[in-house]
């Protein structure tokens, strides 16, 4: 059956990308079949292995796919804040978007992304999908640092890329109070961030 949200607008490619993480994201990676994801995307099944190859490697861009989404929008709102170039403003709305990552709301995402790490342990093909995943997000978040580093809003003697490695780190490491039977306070760890964001000049 085809999704509600597949429109005709978007490339065959997307669509089918599209259909297959939801997919994967409503009954898991078990679940995916080919002939599902061609139905959901509304294209022919031989267009599947036309853009994809195999089930595995649709899988594989599926679960990158996943893994770096929800960052590429707190990116674009970063970067946003950034071009902005007020200072309050600046600090405002990374609170914001801090306190949207912190939500537990989140928690589903985040161990989405774990669990695409792990099932890149012994799939070659995933691990280095995950891994280039992985280089872009850094290289535009790198980019977000360094024009907000240029417009006075961070400390510009810290490298760029290693600042975005940190954020990147945090965002994805909340994913252990998520697991926490007691976890810290929301407002606890906000104000361990930004104690940090203090430290790199944010604040």
């Amino acid at each position: 059956m085809r999704s509600a949200n597949m429109t005709e607008e978007l490339p065959a490619r997307e669509r089918i990308l599209r259909a297959a993480v939801e997919i994967i994201g409503r009954d898991g990676e078990a679940a995916l079949r080919l002939a599902d994801v061609a139905a959901a995307a509304g294209v022919a099944l031989s267009l599947t292995t036309h853009y994809f190859r195999t089930r595995d490697h649709l899988v594989a861009e599926a679960l990158a796919e996943r893994f770096a989404g929800l960052v590429r929008d707190d990116l674009r709102r970063i970067g946003r804040l950034v071009r902005a170039g007020d200072g309050a403003e600046f600090r405002a709305g990374l609170r914001k978007v801090t306190a949207d990552v912190l939500d537990r709301r989140r928690a589903e995402q985040r161990l989405a992304r774990i669990a695409a790490v792990g099932g890149g342990h012994g799939r070659p093909d995933l691990a280095e999908r995950l891994g280039e995943e992985t280089a872009a997000l850094l290289d535009e978040l790198a980019v977000v640092v360094r024009a907000a580093q240029e417009a006075g809003l961070v400390r510009s003697d810290l490298d760029p890329r290693a600042l975005a490695t940190f954020i990147q780190a945090y965002s994805l490491g909340m994913v252990v109070a998520d697991l926490d039977a007691r976890p810290s306070t929301k407002a606890d760890v906000q104000a361990v961030i930004d104690a940090f964001m203090e430290c790199v000049g944010v604040a």
